[in-house]
C-alpha cells in the first residue's frame, strides 16, 4: 500500500499558501488590464461586476464592453 504522507503534506503547504495571500480586489472604476485568450493585456475600466469574480470591463480604444474573470485582470497604474 502506497504512502501518501509527503503528498498530504505538500497539499497542507499549498492550502496554507492560498490562505495567506493577499486576494486581488478591484472595484468599479479601477483602472486595469485584462487579459483575453487571443489578444495582449489591453487597458480598460471596470464598469460593473457580476458575480464574485466575474467583472465588466470597457476596453479603453474600442469602448467595448465585455466581461473578464478576476485572474486576467491587474491593476493599471495611470502614467
Amino acid at each position: 500500500m502506497p504512502h501518501f504522507g509527503h503528498y498530504e503534506k505538500k497539499k497542507a503547504a499549498q492550502s496554507k499558501e492560498l490562505e495567506t495571500r493577499p486576494q486581488r480586489s478591484f472595484a468599479i472604476g479601477d483602472i486595469v488590464w485584462y487579459f483575453l485568450t487571443t489578444e495582449k493585456w489591453n487597458p480598460g475600466v471596470i464598469t460593473g461586476k457580476v458575480g464574485n469574480v466575474i467583472f465588466t470591463i470597457e476596453d479603453v480604444n474600442s469602448g467595448k464592453e465585455i466581461n473578464v474573470h478576476r485572474n486576467n485582470l491587474k491593476h493599471r497604474q495611470i502614467e
